[in-house]
């Protein structure tokens, strides 16, 4: 009876449980994307109207001057630092959620004028 079973597990005829090959979730990637859901996403939301804008001024810029003749490499030395430094500034004037809260309107308890009948 046990000479049976050891000899089926030696040979391979038992069915023994193999894990996956590749480890899944808690990696590099997790963490990764755990910043990237934390933190770039929120900054998009909240400000990439004035990203994009502030995007295509900067190619505006490049194309311009390509078109004046400069070589592509000489006319994104310019401009691409500047557009990157005015994005930079303003994101630091936008900071806040630019949402108030609302305001609770004061209750004012209402004082019953009714006449006493014994008074």
């Amino acid at each position: 009876m046990y000479e049976d079973y050891y000899s089926r597990q030696v040979g391979g005829q038992m069915p023994v449980f193999v894990g996956s090959r590749h480890q899944r979730g808690h990696g590099l990637g997790s963490v990764l994307g755990g910043i990237f859901h934390r933190f770039v996403i929120p900054l998009f939301k909240t400000h990439g109207k004035a990203l994009a804008r502030d995007a295509l001024r900067t190619c505006v810029n490049v194309v311009e001057d390509v078109l004046d003749g400069r070589t592509l490499k000489e006319s994104v030395k310019r401009p691409v630092p500047e557009g990157i430094k005015r994005s930079a500034q303003s994101l630091i004037r936008q900071s806040g959620s630019g949402i108030c809260p609302k305001r609770r309107k004061k209750s004012r308890k209402l004082r019953s004028h009714s006449k006493d009948i014994f008074a």
